[in-house]
């Protein structure tokens, strides 16, 4: 008797069980019934939260199960079924993320915040969609990124600084509550500087440059408008952009000297090798047109010494590049590094002098700038 009262138990939870699968009663399946969303954890409605939401979902689907879900960011506060058209739907299988939430309002100091709403809406493994997706709006807040310049090195509290037009400058960024993301600068005549405290105008004739990760950049500045005004901006992972100038870390007013601050270089010929013997043929003129050709024989083996000087604002040579010609068509220059630009080639190989006119240029960096054919040493070379 109870082996019976248990088999009658056993058939009608399978009963329940197809039934629930869609069967009608008929034996026939009835239409697919859409999965429900429910977001388990994460900011509460309405809540003021950091950037950095953490936020759980999970899904059920009574004749089926759930094999993905669709999940979208919108800022305000909405009903996420309300605009599914709209909305940017990513699908995806996780059931928990933790998002970097746009917060990009930002008063000139203090706390930036922006109201945002997620989405999430699970999907069955018939492709069928909850219709009522889940959602939960919040306002999300950041501290204001900071940058500082670091070079060229300034005196404590010191805003003005005397410089060549062909500036180098360089900065880094902190964040206290997330990450600096991107940089971009920016340069004004100093007679339309806005007040202390307050940001550079937000237009194309501020010069503002690209947002970018560099954190290193050389402009050049005329005469014309001197001082100049230079400021860097940071951008963290929540989107906000600083936007207050106090003080002197994150902007600096330039002075430019009208005056040659090149660095100067130049180049001999010798014949021989780069190392032992060699006798001196003719050192290079920074003068195109004052330049004539050293005559040697094709075959000869050559060396060329380079000797330079830093212009006057430079602290670092940063390299020396040389260029050979002698198709009439410029080529492409060739970085000798720091260590090795006293000679080309280096010590121990050779140059064998060609047919025709060759032309060794020859052109220094500095840590302000690389200079035109004003710094580009020359020498020429004709084989026979």
């Amino acid at each position: 008797m109870k082996r019976k009262a248990f088999s009658a138990i056993v058939l009608l939870t399978a009963v329940l069980l197809v039934t629930s699968c869609g069967d009608d009663g008929s034996g026939t399946r009835g239409p697919n019934i859409a999965p429900e969303t429910e977001i388990v954890s994460g900011p509460d409605h309405g809540s003021t939260q950091t950037y950095a939401a953490t936020i759980t979902w999970k899904g059920t689907d009574p004749d089926g199960r759930v094999e993905a879900f669709d999940i979208a960011w919108h800022r305000g506060v909405i009903s996420c079924g309300d605009l599914d058209s709209v909305l940017e739907w990513d699908r995806t299988t996780y059931r928990e993320s933790t998002f970097a939430v746009t917060a990009d309002i930002c008063p000139e100091q203090g706390i930036c915040h922006e109201t945002n709403t997620f989405c999430v809406r699970a999907v069955d493994n018939e492709g069928a969609i909850d219709p009522e997706p889940a959602f939960v709006s919040f306002t999300a807040t950041t501290i204001l990124p900071r940058t500082k310049i670091i070079y060229p090195k300034r005196a404590e509290g010191q805003l003005w600084i005397n410089l060549p037009g062909c500036l180098t400058f360089r900065w880094e960024g902190t964040d206290e509550d997330g990450e600096v993301v991107e940089y971009r600068h920016g340069a004004k005549g100093y007679y339309e500087w806005p007040g202390e405290g307050q940001p550079p105008p937000q237009d194309s004739k501020s010069m503002w440059s690209a947002w970018t990760t560099d954190t290193e950049a050389t402009i050049y500045l005329s005469t014309q408008g001197s001082p100049w005004s230079i400021y860097v901006q940071s951008k963290d992972n929540a989107g906000a952009v600083e936007t207050y100038f106090g003080g002197t870390k994150n902007h600096m007013v330039v002075e430019v000297q009208d005056e040659d601050n090149v660095p100067s270089v130049e180049v001999c010929a010798y014949r021989g090798p780069c190392s032992g013997e060699r006798t001196l043929l003719d050192c290079s003129s920074t003068d195109d047109s004052l330049s004539t050709a050293i005559d040697v024989a094709v075959g000869d083996t050559l060396c060329f010494e380079s000797s330079f000087e830093r212009g006057p604002y430079a602290e670092v040579l940063t390299h020396i590049a040389y260029l050979i010609n002698d198709s009439g068509i410029p080529g492409a220059w060739k970085d000798a590094g720091v260590n090795s630009n006293k000679f080309f080639p280096p010590s121990g190989q050779t140059y064998t002098a060609r047919s025709g006119i060759t032309t060794i240029y020859v052109r220094v960096k500095d840590d302000y700038c690389e200079f035109g054919s004003t710094n580009t040493a020359i020498i020429m070379i004709r084989g026979s």
